[in-house]
C-alpha cells in the first residue's frame, strides 16, 4: 500500500458518510412495503435500465424516478419529497464519519465527494437538509449531474480534472471494492470502508485517523 499522504481525499456517500441501509429500511417501513419490495422496483433487474439507473446518471429526475416508483408500488398518497428528505434524514449520517471529516479539513486536506446518486447533493434548495460537514467539500462529483457513475473509467477522469491531480495525490473512500478496483488502475489511494449497524463505520473512522492524521 502506497502510504504518501493524499493531497485530496474523495468519500463516497452512501455507506461511507450516509447510512443508506438503514434510511431505506426507514423509507421502505414509511410506504409500508418490504425493503426487499422497494429494491426491487427501484432496481428491476428485468429492465433494460432501472428506475435507480435513470437517475443516478441523471437521465431522470429524482422526482421523475420516485413518483414512478410510487406509482408501480401503489402508493401515489405519499410524495416525492416525503421519501427524499427521509433517505438523506440527519439520524441517517455516521457521526464519527462526520467528526472525520471536520477534522482533515482543519489539518488541511483538500476534500471532495465523489457519489452515485441522485440525492441532489449540489442542489442549492436542499442545502440546508444536508450536514454542515458537507461545506467542507470543495467538489462535490455527482453521477445524476456528470452522467456517468462509478466504476466507470469516464467518472473518474471528471474528478482528475476537477482537482487538477492525479495518481497517489488522490486517495478514494469507498465502500464498494469494484468502485475502488478502478481507482487503483489509474494509480489512486484508495481505502475500502467496511461499517456495519452497531458501530456505524467507528471501527474504519479510526483506520482513516490512523493513516492520515
Amino acid at each position: 500500500m502506497d502510504m504518501k499522504k493524499p493531497s485530496w481525499i474523495i468519500f463516497d456517500v452512501g455507506g461511507v458518510l450516509l447510512d443508506w441501509r438503514a434510511s431505506s429500511d426507514a423509507v421502505a417501513k414509511q410506504l409500508g412495503v418490504t425493503h426487499s419490495e422497494l429494491f426491487d422496483v427501484l432496481y428491476d433487474q428485468t429492465a433494460q435500465m432501472s428506475i435507480g439507473a435513470k437517475m443516478t446518471v441523471g437521465a431522470i429526475s429524482a422526482e421523475e424516478g420516485w413518483t414512478e416508483i410510487l406509482k408501480r408500488l401503489g402508493k401515489t398518497q405519499f410524495s416525492t419529497s416525503d421519501i427524499l428528505n427521509q433517505w438523506f434524514a440527519t439520524e441517517y449520517w455516521f457521526p464519527a464519519s462526520l467528526a472525520l471529516v471536520g477534522d482533515l479539513h482543519r489539518a488541511g486536506y483538500k476534500l471532495a465527494i465523489m457519489s452515485n446518486s441522485w440525492l441532489g447533493l449540489t442542489h442549492p434548495e436542499k442545502r440546508s437538509a444536508f450536514p454542515q460537514e458537507l461545506q467542507y467539500f470543495t467538489h462535490i462529483f455527482d453521477s445524476s449531474i456528470d452522467k456517468v457513475k462509478k466504476p466507470a473509467p469516464e467518472f473518474y477522469e471528471v474528478v482528475e480534472v476537477g482537482t487538477k491531480k492525479n495518481g497517489s495525490e488522490l486517495l478514494l473512500v469507498d465502500d464498494d471494492q469494484k468502485n475502488l478496483t478502478t481507482a487503483t488502475s489509474r494509480q489512486w489511494q484508495t481505502f475500502l470502508f467496511e461499517s456495519d449497524v452497531a458501530e456505524q463505520g467507528e471501527a474504519a473512522v479510526r483506520q482513516l485517523r490512523g493513516r492520515l492524521l
